[in-house]
């Protein structure tokens, strides 16, 4: 990674971490991924390219998941993700 980091900090280098990300998760995987959830994408929406939730967990966990809940849309606890040194406010 580090010989990528100048490439990364110029102008467009986040597009460029998010290219790298779902590439090696693989295109196939990530949809996948997202349509476990009942999503559908784009990973980046709207006149704003907001990012969404499955881009955001494919960046810090390596799986393209919208649900960053406890519990899914049938109440059952989410048993998907794996520990984290960190967490999301949804």
């Amino acid at each position: 990674l580090a010989p990528l980091m100048p490439a990364l900090r110029q102008k467009g280098g986040v597009v460029l971490l998010c290219y790298a990300c779902v590439l090696t998760r693989g295109v196939e995987a990530v949809r996948a991924d997202v349509a476990l959830d009942n999503g559908s994408g784009p990973l980046i929406a709207g006149p704003h390219a907001l990012c969404g939730t499955e881009l955001m967990t494919l960046l810090m966990a390596g799986r393209a998941r919208g649900n960053v809940g406890a519990y899914g849309q049938d109440g059952a606890k989410v048993t998907w993700r794996e520990p984290s040194p960190f967490g999301l406010l949804s």
